[in-house]
């Protein structure tokens, strides 16, 4: 008798096209998710234009009500979904509606609250969880990097029916666009010193520099070449 067996690369064919179908399904599964997500924001942001309540406000509170009743399945919250899904839109539609004009004037508050304003909060925040529940160092100023950088939308929005001065609002606004950027790369940096076990802080500012002056000169670099297109 004649043996038939299956050739390499059919047996190679079908492990790839089940690991292909296995991707296609969780993925599915997650974008479904993300968009019943976006349609429950939308729903929000329709029913408080009719019972006048803050929209920042009611979208916490229906988000944790869909938390704790699992409406929808829970949907891992990754590096790269926070970096090329979550933060690009709100950083292009703030700035986007940014008056520059405003912003330049504005610029050394802006930056001196946005980075150092920043590093003082995570500092003093670490070093306060480090001495009051006695975490090491390191997890306490991570934690510090992580809760630092704020987000003033309700702020803004109460500045505009108290009709604030402009100043402050571009201040504010200004400083929530550039402090993502300073507490990100700050968490960045701490993260991989823990992962690494070597906490070297000349190392961490030679870092935080580097990547802040080098991304500022790449952005600006693209924003002048794309406003010569």
């Amino acid at each position: 008798m004649i043996k038939q067996s299956i050739p390499k690369w059919s047996s190679s064919a079908i492990n790839f096209s089940t690991l292909f179908q296995t991707i296609y399904v969780e993925l599915s599964i997650e974008i479904t998710n993300f968009i019943l997500m976006l349609i429950i924001a939308c729903a929000v942001g329709v029913v408080v234009k009719f019972v006048r309540f803050p929209y920042t406000i009611a979208l916490v509170l229906v988000g944790l009500f869909v938390g704790i009743t699992k409406i929808i399945p829970e949907i891992p919250l990754t590096k790269d979904l926070v970096f090329l899904l979550i933060l690009p839109p709100l950083l292009f539609e703030a700035s986007l509606n940014m008056d520059l004009e405003h912003f330049k004037e504005n610029f050394k508050s802006i930056s001196l609250l946005a980075i150092f304003g920043v590093l003082i909060s995570t500092i003093v925040v670490g070093f306060l969880i480090h001495f009051a529940l006695r975490l090491p160092l390191e997890i306490s100023l991570l934690f510090g990097a992580m809760i630092s950088p704020t987000d003033p939308v309700s702020v803004l929005a109460t500045f505009r029916v108290l009709n604030a001065p402009k100043k402050l609002s571009t201040i504010l606004e200004g400083e929530s666009i550039i402090n993502d950027g300073t507490g990100v790369v700050v968490f960045g940096i701490l993260l991989e010193m823990i992962e690494s076990g070597r906490f070297d802080v000349f190392n961490g500012i030679a870092t935080f520099l580097f990547v802040c002056i080098g991304g500022a000169l790449i952005g600006l670099s693209l924003g002048y070449l794309l406003s010569l297109i």
